[in-house]
């Protein structure tokens, strides 16, 4: 084999003129391939990744700085290896043993080792972009969504919720596209991909089963969150539980209630929530006045009260609609309910509820309107005064009466007790 190799060289020293030729004409091709690789190649990423940039803001163009120089390094790697290779072949002649040895490297490194970097290099860029897609795309949504279902009184709030929303959905869009890459990657480079998508999957298993509580309320905390059930600051009633949002997380909501008395609530324990005070809320009480009252004159009276709290300096801009009688509610055992109605800002309809009713029994004391109380008549027939004398005698007789049968009994008391006490002394 290496005297094949040493005639080789000594044919191509003794006529060195096929030899030049052959080197100027591939390795002229080889420096042209180069410079258009050193020239082109970052001009038509820098142009590629600000196509995209302009189509998905998100960043795109750096990608340029942090690879682009990368890339036209193993671009230029491989023209040169495979200049190389072709002026080695050409000098150990056309029977040589090692020139077929370096013929069946080129040919490996066309097909395999060039052809799966090249493929890698595709998937990393790939897969980059679809991150930086994703890295884009959700925060947009998430915000458009929130933003529609959002209030302005709570703007802050509202970012919080839909900076955690969008770290939580990027990172897991970004980890299930890191993982494709990673299986593609290993498929490239002959990685029998069987028994770990087999040990992946009882891992799955294994893990769900473990933290299927914990899936469950972060599932429940994402809902909540991307649908903006409630926030920091709401009233709501969850679980079975009133009180006011302390916290939110993915994972569980903290309530305080008047007692100051703190509830953890995981989240996928939610069912159903009422939300008392969701983008505005509302008076609604039922005024009872007596049954003589005239009804007209206390409607009056109440429109007018809501229409002077409404108009107050200190209430006025609490108050979204003036509080006004709404309907004859219902005839109670001791009076007739009024019902009224208001819309005021969120968790204020207690405090103008409060004021409401301390104006109202001011009004009502000063125009004589009686706020009943529970009481009870008690209806004795024909009651004409010579009845009542009469009733009233047979009573006294029936209360003297059982007097005297009282007296006669602790009388007689003395006498039976030695009796009865007299065979034990005997």
């Amino acid at each position: 084999m290496f005297e094949g190799i040493f005639a080789d060289l000594e044919a191509v020293l003794d006529d060195p003129g096929p030899f030049v030729r052959f080197v100027i004409i591939w390795g002229g091709g080889a420096l042209i391939l180069m410079a258009g690789a050193w020239i082109l190649l970052p001009q038509i990423l820098r142009a590629f990744l600000g196509s995209l940039d302009r189509v998905f803001p998100g960043g795109f163009e750096r990608l340029h700085e942090d690879y682009g120089a990368r890339l036209v390094q193993a671009a230029l790697a491989i023209i040169l290896i495979g200049t190389l290779e072709i002026i080695g072949a050409y000098v150990l002649g056309n029977d040589s043993v090692t020139r077929g040895a370096l013929a069946a490297t080129g040919r490996w490194i066309v097909d395999t080792a060039i052809g799966s970097a090249v493929l890698v290099v595709l998937i990393v860029i790939g897969g980059l972009i679809a991150m930086r897609v994703v890295s884009f795309s959700v925060p947009r949504l998430v915000e458009s969504h929130m933003r529609g279902r959002g209030q302005a009184a709570a703007l802050e709030e509202t970012q919080k919720n839909i900076d955690t929303l969008t770290n939580v959905l990027s990172g897991a869009g970004r980890g299930v596209i890191a993982l494709l890459m990673a299986l593609l990657i290993l498929s490239q480079i002959g990685v029998d991909l069987a028994p770990l998508l087999v040990a992946a999957g009882a891992l799955a298993v294994g893990v769900g089963f473990a933290v299927q509580n914990l899936i469950r309320d972060v599932l429940g905390g994402i809902f909540i969150t991307l649908e903006n059930q409630y926030r920091v600051g709401d009233v709501v009633r969850i679980a079975g539980i009133g009180g006011l949002v302390e916290d939110i997380n993915l994972r569980r909501t903290v309530l305080r209630d008047l007692d100051y008395r703190q509830h953890t609530i995981p989240n996928g324990a939610i069912t159903t929530t009422t939300n008392f005070t969701k983008d505005k809320s509302r008076v609604n009480i039922n005024i009872a006045v007596a049954y003589k009252t005239d009804l007209e004159h206390a409607i009056e009276v109440l429109n007018r009260i809501g229409q002077e709290l409404a108009d107050d300096e200190e209430w006025g801009p609490i108050i979204l609609d003036p509080i006004q009688v709404l309907r004859v509610d219902n005839f109670g055992d001791s009076g007739i309910e009024i019902k009224v109605l208001g819309e005021v800002l969120p968790i204020r309809q207690w405090d103008v509820a409060g004021q409401y009713r301390l104006r109202v029994k001011s009004a009502f004391d000063a125009d004589g309107i009686e706020i009943p109380f529970p009481h009870r008549t008690l209806y004795l027939g024909d009651a004409t005064p010579e009845t009542l004398a009469i009733r009233g005698l047979i009573m006294e007789a029936q209360q003297a009466g059982a007097r005297v049968g009282a007296d006669a009994a602790d009388a007689e008391q003395p006498s039976t007790a030695p009796a009865a006490e007299q065979p034990r002394q005997q």
